[in-house]
């Protein structure tokens, strides 16, 4: 399933982060993002983006659409991952990625993010 259209807001993301139950890959592409993450069984269990692995890659991916006007969303379903790299949960990773989110926007000067 390959969709292009405008990107979601991060709560949208988190939704792209936990499909129900599915094994498959979801690749993201928009302007200078190219990421992938991978589920097993509906949980994240690799990503990659640009040189980031693993949860970083996932915080990574979640920051950067929340950034981005539009892209592209590609899921390959059954596509599976040879090594776990993501440790921590999907809700984990959602928090983390707001917190970095809410810390960008306090230490952004007036009139809007760097």
């Amino acid at each position: 399933c390959v969709a292009t259209r405008p990107h979601p807001a991060l709560p949208g993301v988190g939704q792209m982060l936990v499909p129900s139950r599915q094994t498959g890959a979801r690749h993201v592409n928009s302007h200078e993002l190219d990421g992938i993450v991978v589920f097993s069984a509906g949980e994240v269990s690799h990503a990659e983006a640009a040189d980031l692995v693993g949860d970083d890659a996932v915080v990574h991916i979640v920051r950067n659409c929340n950034q981005a006007e539009d892209g592209v969303y590609k899921f390959v379903p059954g596509a599976t991952a040879t090594t776990r790299t993501v440790l921590r949960s999907a809700t984990e990773l959602m928090l983390e990625a707001l917190r970095q989110v809410d810390e960008d926007e306090e230490a952004a000067p007036e009139g809007g993010v760097q």
